[in-house]
């Protein structure tokens, strides 16, 4: 966690579809697709977090 927020680590082999959804994002002002991306990195991240402080 860092000031509040938790971490979002974007795995390698979800590289093309972030690239993808930021491109996406930037360009056309379509977000739900790196929203989603995000929120599936930071779950992710909140599960290792629980685990480790268990």
């Amino acid at each position: 966690m860092r000031n509040g927020y938790p971490t979002a680590v974007v795995i390698t082999e979800e590289r093309d579809r972030y690239m993808q959804a930021l491109e996406q994002a930037s360009t056309e002002g379509k977000l739900v697709d790196f929203i989603n991306i995000i929120e599936e990195a930071v779950d992710i991240s909140l599960d290792m977090y629980l685990y480790m402080v268990k």
